[in-house]
C-alpha cells in the first residue's frame, strides 16, 4: 500500500536492477566508511548583493582561469558602479583583495582596483569605469590573498553588466515568490496561471518537474518537504528580454523506506517582465535523493536508490560479483562476496552540511571494473576539497577492493570552468586495462598516462572543438 501511494503521487522508486548481484539479498548488513581521505573544504567563497538579495555565490580557483570560459553567472551592477561583495572566509584569513575587469575575450583590461580596508563579512568594489561606452558585458575577476601572510591568491569570476533597462529585481522577486509558493501549506493556486501543462509533462514522478507539469507535482505532491539549507540563487543570464535564475538547496522529507531522507534540488527559472506583467518562460526542477547505504537498500530485486536520475551509470565485473554505480555524484561499490556496500568517493561532507562540499560542478565516470572488482574511475570538473581543491580537471583514481583503499593515479588540470569543459572532460577518458594506459583530453590537449610507471606524455595539443571526434565509450578518437 505504501509504495502504491507513492506511485500515485508521482514518485518513482529507482530500483537498480542487478539481479545477478543481489538476487539472494533481503537485508543490508551495513556500509563501509568512505575510502577516499579528503581534507575539509578550506577556500573562501564570495557572493554579491543585487537589489538587496545575496546572489551568485562563487567558489574559488587557485589558478588563473581562461577568461573566455568563465561565463557561468552574470552580476548586474548599479549606475554608481558600487558592488557590495560578501565574504565567506570560514577559517581563512583574508589579507587583501584586488579586482580586474576584462573584455569577454580576455584581451583587454578595462579596470584594475583594490579594496583598501578588508572586513570579515562584506566589502565594496568600485566598478565605476568597468564598462566602457558601447560595451554591454565584461568579466570581473576578484583575487583574495589568503593565509597568515597572504601568500596564496584565490580567484573568483563572474560576468558583469549595467542594471539599466533590466528588470532584475522584478524577475528575482517573481522567482523567489514562485519558489516559496510551491511549499505553501494548502497549496497556491496562483502558480497555475504561469504553468503550461500538456502531454509533454511527465506527471508520474517528482524527480523532474517542469513548466508542462501539473500543479500537483510542481507543489511537491504529498511529500511535504522542508528546506534544510540556505537557498542559494544564481543569475545565469539577464537581458532586456528575460532573466534566468537557478536556485540550489536541500530538502528533507520521508522517503520510500518511511525514514527521513535528504534530497539535492536544482530549480531553474526563465522569467520575463513586460509592461508590468510577469511571464514564466521556462521552469525546471530536479530532486535527487542523497543515497544512504546505512538504510535498508538491498532487496531481492536490486538496490533501492530512491528518487534518482533514470539512467544510473554502473559497471560490473565479468562474473557480476562486484558492481560500481554513481548516484548523484557519489561513487558506490557493492561486493557480493563480502555482502558489503561501500561509499568509495564523495565530495559532500556529512551529506553536504558544508555548502562548499555540495558544489555540483563535477561528475564521476566509471572507467572500468576488473575481474577482481577493482574500479578505475575519473572525477572531472571542479575539485571541492582535498589536495586539488580549487582546481578544474580530471582526477583519475584506482579503488582496490581487497584493501578497501583508493589511490590517485593522475590529475590532469584545465583552465576552463566545468560548465564549459564538461563535455570535453567527460567525453575522452579511456583506460587500456591490459597496458595500464590512460588517455584524457583536457584543455585541448590529449594526454597519455602510463599508470604502471607513473609517466605522462602529450600526444596532441591545441585541439579546438571541431578538430576531433570521439566514440561514445572514448576508446576511439580521430583528430
Amino acid at each position: 500500500m505504501r509504495k502504491d501511494r507513492w506511485k500515485k503521487t508521482g514518485i518513482l522508486v529507482g530500483v537498480f536492477l542487478l539481479a545477478l548481484v543481489v538476487s539472494s539479498l533481503m537485508l543490508n548488513r551495513g556500509t563501509d566508511d568512505i575510502t577516499v581521505g579528503l581534507s575539509d573544504s578550506r577556500l573562501p567563497r564570495v557572493a554579491f548583493d543585487v537589489k538587496g538579495e545575496k546572489v551568485n555565490a562563487l567558489a574559488g580557483y587557485v589558478n588563473e582561469m581562461d577568461i573566455t570560459a568563465m561565463r557561468d553567472t552574470i552580476t548586474p551592477i548599479e549606475g554608481s558602479g558600487k558592488l557590495d561583495m560578501y565574504l565567506e572566509a570560514a577559517d581563512q584569513e583574508i589579507e587583501g583583495i584586488r579586482y580586474e575587469v576584462f573584455s569577454l575575450n580576455g584581451a583587454e583590461v578595462y579596470l584594475q582596483g583594490a579594496v583598501k580596508e578588508v572586513s570579515k563579512e562584506q566589502v565594496t568594489l568600485d566598478l565605476g569605469g568597468a564598462l566602457p561606452e558601447g560595451i554591454p558585458e565584461a568579466v570581473l575577476r576578484v583575487a583574495l590573498r589568503v593565509g597568515k601572510n597572504g601568500e596564496k591568491e584565490v580567484f573568483y569570476y563572474t560576468r558583469i553588466e549595467w542594471q539599466e533597462e533590466l528588470s532584475v529585481k522584478e524577475c528575482m522577486d517573481f522567482a523567489m515568490d514562485f519558489h516559496e509558493g510551491t511549499f505553501a501549506s494548502g497549496g497556491n493556486e496562483e502558480l497555475e496561471w504561469y504553468l503550461e501543462p500538456d502531454d509533454t509533462g511527465d506527471n508520474t514522478t517528482l524527480q523532474t518537474v517542469n513548466i508542462h507539469s501539473n500543479l500537483f507535482h510542481v507543489q511537491w505532491g504529498d511529500l511535504a518537504p522542508e528546506v534544510s539549507t540556505d537557498v542559494e540563487w544564481s543569475i545565469k543570464e539577464s537581458n532586456s528580454v528575460y532573466t534566468s535564475l537557478l536556485a540550489k538547496y536541500q530538502v528533507i522529507c520521508e522517503g520510500d523506506s518511511e525514514t527521513e531522507e535528504t534530497f539535492n534540488v536544482r530549480e531553474f527559472f526563465r522569467v520575463r517582465c513586460s509592461g508590468g506583467e510577469m511571464y514564466l518562460l521556462d521552469y525546471h526542477r530536479t530532486m535527487n535523493q542523497v543515497f544512504n547505504g546505512d538504510q535498508r537498500v538491498l532487496y531481492d530485486g536490486g538496490i533501492l536508490l530512491g528518487m534518482a536520475e533514470p539512467d544510473v551509470a554502473y559497471e560490473s565485473n565479468a562474473k557480476g560479483a562486484v558492481v560500481s554505480f554513481v548516484q548523484d555524484r557519489d561513487l558506490w561499490t557493492y561486493n557480493k562476496t563480502k555482502n558489503e556496500l561501500s561509499l568509495v568517493f564523495s565530495f559532500a561532507n556529512m551529506e553536504g552540511s558544508d555548502a562548499r562540499s555540495r558544489n555540483d560542478e563535477h561528475a564521476i565516470r566509471i572507467i572500468s571494473v576488473d575481474s577482481k572488482g577493482n574500479t578505475t574511475f575519473a572525477v572531472y570538473g571542479y575539485m571541492n576539497r582535498g589536495e586539488h581543491e580549487g582546481q578544474v580537471g580530471v582526477d583519475v583514481y584506482y579503488f582496490d577492493i581487497a584493501n578497501n583503499a583508493v589511490e590517485e593515479k593522475a590529475f590532469i588540470p584545465s583552465t576552463k570552468a566545468f560548465a564549459i569543459a564538461e563535455d570535453e572532460l567527460g567525453k575522452m577518458v579511456y583506460y587500456n586495462q591490459e597496458q595500464h594506459l590512460l588517455y584524457v583530453l583536457a584543455g585541448g590537449t590529449l594526454y597519455q598516462v602510463d599508470l604502471e610507471h607513473g609517466k605522462q606524455e602529450i600526444l596532441a595539443a591545441d585541439l579546438d572543438e571541431g578538430q576531433y571526434v570521439v566514440s561514445d565509450d572514448g576508446h576511439l578518437m580521430a583528430f
